[in-house]
C-alpha cells in the first residue's frame, strides 16, 4: 500500500485528482484511506451491491461511509 499512496502523492503534487476504482471493499478501502487520504473519488458500486445482498442496503451504505472516511 506504501507504493500505491506514494504514486498518488506524486500524482497530486503534479496537480492531478486521484481516484480509485476496480476491485474497492469493505476490507482493502481502510487501509487505502490511511494511504490516499486526499482521495477523491472510490468506485465502489459493484461490490457495494454484492454486500448489500448479504447485509442490506441501508447498512451497507453507512458500513462503506465510514470506511471512506480518511483517518
Amino acid at each position: 500500500m506504501r507504493a500505491i499512496g506514494e504514486a498518488a502523492k506524486a500524482a497530486a503534487d503534479a496537480g492531478l485528482v486521484v481516484n480509485a476504482g476496480h476491485d474497492l471493499n469493505l476490507h482493502n478501502i481502510p487501509p487505502l484511506m490511511e494511504a490516499v487520504p486526499f482521495l477523491a473519488e472510490a468506485s465502489i458500486g459493484h461490490e457495494l451491491t454484492a454486500d448489500a445482498l448479504e447485509m442490506g442496503f441501508g447498512p451497507t451504505v453507512a458500513a462503506y461511509a465510514a470506511a471512506l472516511r480518511p483517518g
